[in-house]
């Protein structure tokens, strides 16, 4: 009961952290140009729109930065629904 319990726990506590550890600009960008797509962010953010993504990307460059994302999920922007 109490490994079960741990486990329970434990799923809990890395499903808190999925957003933050989604943002990962790094691991998210597949083409490794240093910035993210709207494409490259939905594989974090299935439900991202392009309304949302014109939200993150503050320049208007069609790319999201590390520092736009690191913006827009400190600001609630981003979900990971």
């Amino acid at each position: 009961m109490t490994s079960k319990f741990a486990v329970f726990a434990a799923a809990l506590a890395l499903a808190g952290t999925a957003a933050f550890a989604s943002t990962d600009v790094a691991a998210l960008d597949a083409n490794a140009d240093g910035v993210l797509s709207m494409e490259e962010l939905a594989v974090a953010y299935p439900a991202l729109t392009a309304d949302d993504f014109a939200a993150v990307d503050t320049d208007a460059d069609g790319f999201a930065s590390a520092e736009e994302v690191a913006a827009a999920d400190e600001a609630g922007v981003l979900h990971a629904e």
